[in-house]
């Protein structure tokens, strides 16, 4: 009986190790296909995220020349507008007052320095009364103003004839169309 347990014993552990190797073998198997889908599956997203990388490139070069088309028009605007102030600036200047003050600006009919190197040949028979001007009706103004409607004389931001008529209206109320505003 000694012997058949040792023969039981000897044929068991024969099939053991058989199956361990076998098992092994599988194991080693299975590793090697799960390394090759892991090299393929991270080649594919490196693809991908190479793929990404040339779109997104491609996105900022367009954004990247907006930007630049629509820097160039703003400053080009800017460079022609009627007057010294930019209308960012005048609409941001007062956000919370209430109400909004009306704005003035003074074109008179010849200045002294002007951009465009253009003087109005029909002023050139009137004195130079910017600022004479400008005096009186900031002290009209003020009386305006005394009565408790805000009004905001912007004397001395008109810088060119370039721009005249509507052409100069249109220019201006394009940037300020949320303000009140006159053009004297």
């Amino acid at each position: 009986m000694q012997e058949q347990l040792a023969q039981l014993n000897r044929e068991f552990q024969a099939n053991e190790n058989q199956l361990t190797r076998t098992h092994q073998t599988q194991l080693e198997i299975f590793r090697s296909d799960l390394q090759k889908w892991c090299f393929e599956q991270n080649k594919e997203l490196q693809l991908q995220i190479k793929l990404l990388d040339a779109q997104l490139a491609r996105e900022l070069r367009i954004y990247d020349r907006q930007t630049a088309i629509e820097a160039i028009q703003e400053q080009k605007r800017q460079n022609n507008s009627p007057i010294w102030l930019i209308a960012e600036d005048i609409v941001s200047s007062n956000p919370a007052q209430n109400p909004i003050p009306l704005r003035v600006f003074l074109s008179p009919p010849s200045l002294r320095f002007d951009r465009s190197g253009d003087s109005n040949d029909a002023a050139k028979g009137f004195p130079e009364m910017e600022k004479t001007l400008g005096t009186y009706l900031q002290q009209f103004f003020e009386k305006y103003a005394a009565q408790g409607r805000p009004i905001e004389f912007l004397s001395g931001a008109w810088t060119s004839k370039f721009f005249h008529g509507q052409s100069a209206t249109k220019s201006m109320f394009r940037g300020l169309k949320t303000e009140p505003t006159l053009i004297l």
